[in-house]
């Protein structure tokens, strides 16, 4: 009987480490899962304050754009390699180039043009070298295709994220596919009143290997003149269940919340 009491005693040991590491584990993917969520939509937003303002702006297919004053500052070196498309623009940012947002961005983006990016069919695509904004490395490539204009009149575009991200020294694998609608300012010469209405799915590969499944269930709300995602809400898929990241109901500011597969919400800042 004794013997039996020790054995019970250690199956309850055992069953409540494996609780308490299974438990461990599901909050550390959850808090990791939204941490990459948030430098994603970061990173996000800042690349494609940088690739619209060079070639969205300027209607005859130059590189003079708005993107001199706003997002680039004036001493990233921009040149575009010919005169007619397709071209390939190259934004050398040097050691350092810091933009209205506080946001440092090293290294180089080629921008490759096969036409001029207002005309519906043109592509977009974007590679990178030695890349980095604020510390957070970014490799691999961005392919956006314009897709004409919608019932309403407003431009919209697809776009293939195949992308890696590092930060701290760990990298995630961000392949998505993106469905985008210029909801505002696309016929004004200025950026700041930019914003944009984003939709779509895909899956990140974190550092340790798991897969998850990200789905925008309301659609991303991306108003230049703010640092953050405004609005929307995103949908992260992992094997202990699903969570959601909300950003909010359209003010400008680091605030959302975080919805667990229990239910319990939380607030945190992006």
């Amino acid at each position: 009987m004794k013997k039996t009491a020790i054995l019970f005693s250690t199956l309850m040991i055992v069953i409540a480490g494996s609780l308490t590491s299974c438990k461990k584990d599901k909050e550390e993917e959850e808090t990791n899962g939204y941490s990459e969520e948030s430098i994603s939509g970061y990173v996000e937003k800042s690349l494609s304050e940088e690739e619209d303002g060079l070639t969205l702006r300027n209607l005859n297919g130059g590189f003079q754009s708005c993107s001199f004053a706003y997002p680039t500052s004036s001493c990233a070196v921009i040149s575009e390699d010919v005169a007619t498309f397709p071209k390939t623009i190259t934004v050398d940012f040097g050691t350092g180039c810091t933009d209205y947002f506080g946001r440092t961005r090293v290294g180089k983006m080629f921008i490759h043009l096969t036409d001029s990016f207002h005309l519906a069919g043109a592509i977009r695509t974007v590679t990178f070298e030695n890349f980095s904004i604020n510390g957070i490395s970014i490799t691999g490539s961005r392919i956006t295709t314009n897709t004409g204009e919608n019932t309403s009149g407003q431009p919209t575009f697809t776009r293939v994220i195949d992308t890696d991200i590092t930060n701290n020294g760990s990298t995630f694998q961000r392949n998505f596919t993106h469905q985008m609608t210029w909801i505002s300012g696309y016929n004004t010469p200025a950026c700041f009143d930019n914003i944009w209405s984003i939709t779509g799915s895909g899956t990140v590969v974190r550092a340790n290997g798991n897969t998850l499944t990200r789905a925008i269930t309301n659609p991303l709300i991306v108003d230049f003149s703010c640092q953050h995602i405004k609005q929307g809400t995103v949908q992260i898929t992992t094997g202990f269940g699903t969570w959601t990241l909300d950003y909010g109901n359209g003010s400008c500011d680091n605030a959302a919340t975080v919805t667990r597969p229990n239910g319990t919400v939380n607030s945190i800042s992006l």
